[in-house]
């Protein structure tokens, strides 16, 4: 039998070939498995969660400054703000340059406002989180 091929060993590789081609075209698409998929819904950067956030992307952008003398990373923004972060205490705070009132706000780990009695709460927070969408926008770019 020479120049002829052995056929079983040729036939048992066409049956293999078939069945991996029918089994992988026939079997289901497996479904998504959780959180596959779905849109990642970022926390609102007035929120306290996107507060939270917000001092680690500060920390992580680029343009960001770290000062060794203090330990803490800072973010300005010509005419508008200055942002300083500290990654210990991870305390975030945020002056206003623009302001005819100076506003500054300084905002806890867990994303609260720290806010003086002598001060009005609201007209306060609504300074801040107009400090905060300023400084969101600008790190985002």
């Amino acid at each position: 039998m020479i120049g002829r091929p052995d056929t079983g060993i040729l036939k048992y590789g066409t049956v293999v070939l078939a069945a991996l081609l029918l089994l992988g075209c026939a079997s289901k698409p497996q479904p998504p498995a959780a959180g596959e998929g779905e849109a990642v819904v970022a926390p609102a950067p007035t929120s306290s969660a996107g507060i939270m956030a917000l001092g680690g992307d500060l920390r992580a952008h680029p343009r960001a400054v770290f000062s060794s003398s203090s330990a803490k990373y800072g973010y300005f923004i010509g005419g508008v703000l200055n942002a300083e972060y500290d990654p210990v205490s991870r305390v975030l705070s945020v002056a206003s340059q623009a302001a005819d009132p100076a506003v500054t706000c300084k905002y806890a780990a867990d994303g609260a406002l720290f806010i003086d009695p002598s001060e009005k709460a609201a007209a306060k927070r609504a300074a801040c989180d107009d400090l905060i969408l300023k400084l969101h926008e600008s790190l985002v770019r």
